[in-house]
């Protein structure tokens, strides 16, 4: 496995920073899709006690998006109930230096759908939860894991 790829929460020993916004996203995903929820939350508790798997996550996404000092965000994925949608639910790594995780945005995009119809909007919901994690890194006077620049 790459570096890149690599996250702290592979060792365990992590807190989770829930933000405000992804509070509100996870208890309506817990409302509408419990089974999916009761799994993201089983990946987060393995992330504080014994630590995730490589194949728990997939990180880093959002590797084509242009931006500058882009931060390193992973994502958690499953299926809904009815296997409509993929589900996600994307964190990032800050304060930089501890053993902490920020949980940005749960997003959801249809399934069964061309890649070149959904992309669109998995690309918007990663740089959305980049957003988030950086404006909690500024309003926390914090760094968060950047993306290297390639």
């Amino acid at each position: 496995m790459n570096s890149d790829s690599y996250t702290k929460a592979s060792s365990g020993g992590c807190v989770w920073v829930e933000l405000d916004t992804w509070r509100n996203e996870f208890d309506a995903l817990d409302e509408a899709e419990p089974v999916a929820a009761a799994f993201f939350r089983g990946l987060m508790r393995r992330a504080q006690k014994h630590g995730l798997g490589d194949g728990d996550y997939r990180a880093p996404v959002g590797l084509k998006l242009s931006r500058l000092n882009r931060p390193w965000i992973a994502e958690f994925r499953t299926l809904s109930g009815n296997e409509t949608q993929h589900l996600r639910l994307y964190w990032g790594e800050a304060p930089e230096d501890d053993k902490s995780l920020v949980a940005c945005l749960v997003g959801a995009k249809a399934a069964r759908t061309p890649l070149h119809r959904s992309l669109p909007t998995q690309d918007r919901h990663i740089g959305t939860a980049m957003d988030r994690l950086a404006g909690w890194c500024r309003s926390a006077a914090t760094t968060c894991r950047k993306l290297r620049q390639h």
